[in-house]
């Protein structure tokens, strides 16, 4: 499995006792963001959760930044764009 498996994924986990959560994945595909969407959201820890967070922050920023630095340096590169197909950067 590649570690960048659930890089900028979200998944979203129904419990049996009525609390749903959303996890997102940062860039670096380990980094994850929890969020309560509905259910008791206070309490987590007592329930056997634990809630980390800024985990490989810097390290997925630098990507980011690595990308932009790429993208205002590089000629003509290829950036996807979901919404429109690819474009070329000028």
């Amino acid at each position: 499995m590649s570690e960048f498996t659930y890089a900028g994924k979200s998944f979203i986990f129904h419990v049996d006792n009525g609390v749903v959560f959303r996890n997102t994945y940062a860039a670096d595909g380990t980094t994850l963001r929890y969020a309560t969407l509905e259910g008791p959201a206070k309490g987590a820890e007592a329930r056997g959760m634990e809630v980390v967070g800024d985990v490989l922050r810097d390290e997925a920023l630098a990507v980011f930044r690595n990308y932009r630095k790429a993208v205002d340096s590089a000629d003509g590169i290829v950036v996807y764009n979901a919404r429109g197909g690819a474009e070329r950067q000028p």
